[in-house]
Parts: C-alpha cells; sequence; structure tokens
C-alpha cells in the first residue's frame, strides 16, 4: 500500500504387471467381461415411486421422472479391490430405452447414497409389496427404513448432498456423466463399492417442470445394454504429500513458508510423503529447483523407497534471501509414472527495511494499527514513516528528530543523510509562499546516494516555507 507523508474406454484381456505404474481403464457392465471377472453379475438397479410408498418396483428398467420416481443403482465392485492405486475419472453410462413427455430441458443428477443406507434390496418383482425389497417407505420393506427420511430425502443423511455427476437429454439415447470428484474422493467412493457395505447411486430428475419420464435399460443377465461403469485408474505405486500431515496436496499446489528479516529463518515445513498404491514407491528424491531455490534448504529425507500404505518425511526450511517475494518448486521423483515429479510450489517473502523497523518497534510487519504509517504512537507530532524515514523512535517522544536548514549563498538550504537502515522510500520537498492547498512547488533533490539536499534562492522581504514529503511506494 502507498503512503505518502508530509511533514475414455478400453476393455482389458489381461490383467496388468504390478511392477510399474500404468493408466488403465476398466469396465463393468452386467453380463460382460474383464480384466478381473468373467460375465459379471454385480449391477442392481431398482426405482423407487412416492405415489405407491410401499410397492417395489425391482424389474423392468430403471425409470425417473418429475413427480417423485427415483432411481437406485448399484455396481459390486468387490472384483476391483486392492487392484488400484489411483482412480483417475470414473464415468457412468445409460442407455435410454423409452422417454415420453417434454423432450427439452431433461436433466438427471447422481448422488452417492450415504453408508447409512448400504443393504436396500433390488426385489424380483413389480409394482406389489415384497419383505427384502426397497421402495419409497423402506430401504427393506417392513424390515429396515431408510436413515433419513421416506424416498431417500434428506441429503448429507440418505445421500451425500454433493453431486456425483448430471447429463441433459431430449430423446431416446445413451448419455454418460463423468463424476466430479478429485482423485482422493473418486479414490474413496470406488473403496466404498468394493464391500459389502456398498450403498449405490441415487438418481432423480433435475427439472421438476418437465412433464413424462424416462426409462434406461435395465440391469438384467443377458441385456448388453444396460448402465455401464468406466474407471480409469492407474496400478503400481501412487504418491501422496501431505502438508501438514493429513492434509493430501495436488500436483502443482502452493505452500506458503512464511516470511522473516531476509538471513533469518521463517519457518521450517514438514512435508509427509505416503505411497498409496499397491506395489512398492522407490527412487524418492526431493529438491528445490528453479526461482529461489537457495532460500529453501530441503533436508531430512527419512526413507527413499516406500512400501504400500507406509509413509516418511522430509523438510524444508526457508531463509529468504533478499527483501520481497520469494518462490520455488518443490518437485518430488520416484517411479510413480503419474507424476514424476509431483511438484509444490514454495513461495515466502523477505521484509523489508520498513516491515524490519515496524518488527522491531511493535512486534508486527503489517500497516496498521499503532505500526501503521499515518500512526503517532508516542504523540510527539511526527508520523510512524517520518520516524523511520529520519531515524528516530516512534515509541519515545524525546527521540523526535527532524531535517535543519541554514541560508548559504542566497538560499535556503536543507540536507540530511539518510539512515543506514532505511530504504524503499521516496525522499522530497517542496516550497510555498502562502501555505495554501495548491501553491506547493516540488524541489529538486541536488544530493547524491544517502546524501539529501533540497534548496530555495531566498531574496529579502520575501516568506517562503519548505516541507518535507517521504513516500512509502
Amino acid at each position: 500500500m502507498k503512503t505518502t507523508i508530509t511533514a475414455v474406454v478400453v476393455m482389458l484381456a489381461a490383467l496388468i504387471p504390478t511392477g510399474t505404474a500404468h493408466a488403465v481403464t476398466i469396465v463393468y457392465q452386467q453380463g460382460q467381461t474383464n480384466a478381473f471377472v468373467s460375465g459379471y453379475s454385480g449391477v442392481e438397479d431398482a426405482r423407487i415411486i412416492s405415489g405407491n410408498p410401499n410397492f417395489n418396483y425391482g424389474q423392468y428398467g430403471a425409470r425417473i421422472d418429475p413427480s417423485g420416481t427415483k432411481g437406485l443403482l448399484r455396481f459390486n465392485l468387490a472384483s476391483f479391490a486392492g487392484r488400484f492405486a489411483r482412480i483417475n475419472s470414473v464415468t457412468l453410462t445409460f442407455d435410454a430405452s423409452i422417454m415420453t413427455g417434454s423432450v427439452v430441458n431433461g436433466t438427471v443428477l447422481a448422488y452417492a447414497i450415504l453408508p447409512a443406507n448400504s443393504g436396500w434390496g433390488e426385489g424380483t418383482v413389480y409394482g406389489s409389496s415384497q419383505t427384502g425389497s426397497c421402495c419409497w417407505n423402506y430401504a427393506k420393506y417392513n424390515t429396515q427404513a431408510w436413515a433419513g427420511s421416506a424416498g431417500l430425502s434428506t441429503p448429507g443423511v440418505d445421500y451425500d448432498s454433493v453431486q456425483l455427476g448430471s447429463f441433459n437429454y431430449n430423446s431416446v439415447n445413451t448419455y454418460s456423466m463423468t463424476f466430479a470428484r478429485n482423485s482422493a474422493q473418486l479414490k474413496a467412493l470406488v473403496n466404498s463399492w468394493t464391500n459389502a457395505t456398498n450403498p449405490g447411486i441415487l438418481l432423480v430428475e433435475g427439472n421438476p417442470l418437465r412433464d413424462g419420464y424416462l426409462y434406461f435399460y435395465e440391469s438384467d443377465p443377458g441385456n448388453t445394454r444396460g448402465p455401464k461403469l468406466t474407471i480409469d485408474y492407474t496400478t503400481g505405486p501412487a504418491i501422496i504429500v501431505e502438508q501438514p500431515a493429513g492434509n493430501a496436496l495436488t500436483n502443482s499446489s502452493g505452500v506458503n513458508c512464511g516470511s522473516s528479516s531476509p538471513g533469518t529463518s521463517a519457518a521450517v515445513k514438514t512435508f509427509t510423503i505416503r505411497n498409496d498404491g499397491i506395489t512398492t514407491l522407490s527412487s524418492i528424491a526431493v529438491n528445490a529447483t528453479g526461482g529461489n531455490s537457495g532460500d529453501f534448504v530441503v533436508s531430512g529425507l527419512g526413507a527413499t523407497s516406500l512400501a504400500s500404505g507406509a509413509s516418511t518425511t522430509v523438510t524444508v526450511a526457508f531463509t529468504p534471501g533478499a527483501a520481497g517475494a520469494r518462490s520455488t518448486t518443490l518437485a518430488f521423483a520416484s517411479n510413480d509414472a503419474d507424476y514424476n515429479p509431483f511438484n509444490v510450489a514454495l513461495t515466502g517473502s523477505g521484509w523489508n527495511a520498513i516491515e524490519i523497523w515496524r518488527n522491531q518497534y511493535f512486534g508486527t510487519t503489517t500497516n496498521s494499527g499503532n505500526a501503521a504509517d499515518t500512526a503517532d504512537p508516542d504523540g510527539d507530532g511526527l508520523k510512524n514513516l517520518a520516524e523511520f524515514a529520519f531515524g528516530s523512535s516512534p515509541t519515545n517522544a524525546n527521540s523526535r528528530v527532524l531535517p535543519t536548514g541554514s541560508v548559504l549563498g542566497g538560499s535556503f538550504v536543507s540536507s540530511f543523510i539518510q539512515p543506514t537502515n532505511v530504504s524503499g522510500i521516496t525522499y522530497g520537498a517542496e516550497v510555498s509562499t502562502n501555505l495554501q492547498l495548491n501553491s506547493w512547488t516540488p524541489i529538486a533533490d541536488s544530493g547524491s546516494g544517502s546524501n539529501h539536499v533540497f534548496s530555495v534562492p531566498v531574496s529579502a522581504g520575501s516568506q517562503q516555507f519548505l516541507r518535507w514529503k517521504i513516500i512509502n511506494p
């Protein structure tokens, strides 16, 4: 602040080797074969209808409409457990079979059903009550209610209030949605679908003004047009970098290392390196590269190889080499084929002269409160910026210092030497004959280096006024 003071789809045919990371794609669809399962039969779908709150609709395809019909979908990914290190993307594809009513602005929204509603039953009948099958009122008719409210209607209890994804439709066609989650969130989601508490997905109509309904081809065995889950994933090792511990960073994200006086250590940051993969993470090395790399000293790397699930740490000590912004890239090298290196942008700053001065007298570097450039905490009539510029104490009224002057050779001359610890400001002076607001004229500084000299010609019988001007850019 300037202050002036005056004064994606590939079907795998074989298992992937586990020694090196590979970005690969696998598809789960009822009756189909992939790398981990033959004749897959792990899809369940159903629908629940508000108009018939106790009826089961477990056959003849999933359906949604604006009147309250919702779809439930579950993929059993038990065969995928332990096969992946990182999930890069998940895409859900539907084949619409029937659509009625308006063909404009139809929208399908997908949400992750929360584990509290695990175990809902698909059922084997259509349009009647069946114990153990889901319906509007029950996850399992007469045996288990929904966790929150009928119709899985309570966000944050029945389902995650953050959408997995969505798509718009206007005809009988094939539609896909890619889940809007980062890699760590996708991994947690897929992990939850590999075990017995798999809760699945809730599908709802996103446009309540639309009429009619939309059917999707069901997942019954023998149907090749049922819902399809496509997962792009990484095998092998997977590096995770945390700062602080427990806070996973994304590649190229930033970490601020603080600030201090140049040459003085600001802070030491500890980074945790974790192997989230299924094979050994090796060839680990950490270096600061580019920018002001010499200001960021890397040390204490605990291990260069990590087994699956293991972790180690490394520290970075920041000591600014000069005032102002300082930065570098912290590169984590390893055998992770997706992120080699995994980069973290490090930043910090070195205090400038006035920040060092503020910290000396006020214990803060910020231009605010008693430390503000325009404040006068000692009440001596001299504002902080002037105290700094002329080398006096802002907390001692008796230390007040201002330049003096004298008449030499027909001119009034005021000169002073800039204190050695003062930099980053501009000195100036102005002259006026009447002290009026717009009557001040700048005077050139005829000194050099740290010696500042301002002179004004004078004559007998005339009056002139001189004032100093200090600017902190």
